[in-house]
C-alpha cells in the first residue's frame, strides 16, 4: 500500500491556526505571524480573535526583557509593542528589536495608552524608531487593519522618510 503523501519542507508551514480558527492552510501557503508584547489580556484576546478570522497566528509576550528570545523563536512578520509594559518600557523593546540585524526590517508598531505625544515624537526621532505609533483609544479591528497594511506592503510610510506617523 502507498502511504498518503505528507507535506515536506518544500511546503513550508510557518505557524498553525490558533484558537477557534477554522481556516486551514493549503500546501505552500504561509501563515502570517504576529508577535505582540502586551500586558492587557482583554485587548490581546480581541486582537487574537481578529487575527484568527484573518487566518493569522499570534504569540503574546508579557515581558519586554525577553524581547529578542521571543522574536527569535516566533520569527514574526510584524511586531506590536505596548509602550507601557510592566518590566521595561516598550520604547526600549522597540529599540532593541530594531537594533538587531535579524529584526531591523520587521515592521514594529508601538501602541501607547498613557505615553504622551512628546515621548512618542522623541522616540520617533531615534535611529531605532518604530514603523508606526498608534494611540488608544484603538479597536482591535483598527490595529489588525494597520498590521495588514504593513505586511502587505500597502503602508504608505517610506523607509527613507525621517518622519513617522503618530496616529491618535
Amino acid at each position: 500500500k502507498r502511504l498518503p503523501s505528507r507535506p515536506t519542507s518544500r511546503y513550508p508551514l510557518r505557524g498553525r491556526p490558533r484558537g477557534d480558527s477554522t481556516r486551514s492552510l493549503r500546501r505552500g501557503e504561509v501563515m502570517t505571524k504576529v508577535l505582540m508584547y502586551e500586558t492587557d489580556d482583554a485587548f490581546a484576546g480581541e486582537v487574537r480573535a481578529q487575527l484568527d478570522q484573518a487566518g493569522w497566528s499570534m504569540e503574546i509576550c508579557r515581558w519586554g526583557a525577553a524581547a529578542l528570545a521571543a522574536a527569535a523563536s516566533v520569527r514574526p512578520d510584524v511586531i506590536v509593542v505596548r509602550a507601557e509594559l510592566s518590566d521595561v518600557d516598550g520604547f526600549s523593546v522597540c529599540s532593541l528589536l530594531k537594533g538587531d540585524p535579524h529584526f531591523a526590517a520587521t515592521p514594529v508598531v508601538v501602541v501607547a495608552r498613557y505615553a504622551g505625544s512628546e515621548a512618542l515624537e522623541q522616540h520617533a526621532r531615534s535611529p531605532s524608531r518604530a514603523d508606526e505609533y498608534l494611540c488608544e483609544p484603538l479597536t482591535a479591528a483598527a490595529l489588525v487593519a494597520r498590521l495588514q497594511q504593513h505586511v502587505n506592503g500597502a503602508y504608505s510610510q517610506r523607509a527613507d522618510d525621517p518622519s513617522v506617523t503618530i496616529t491618535n
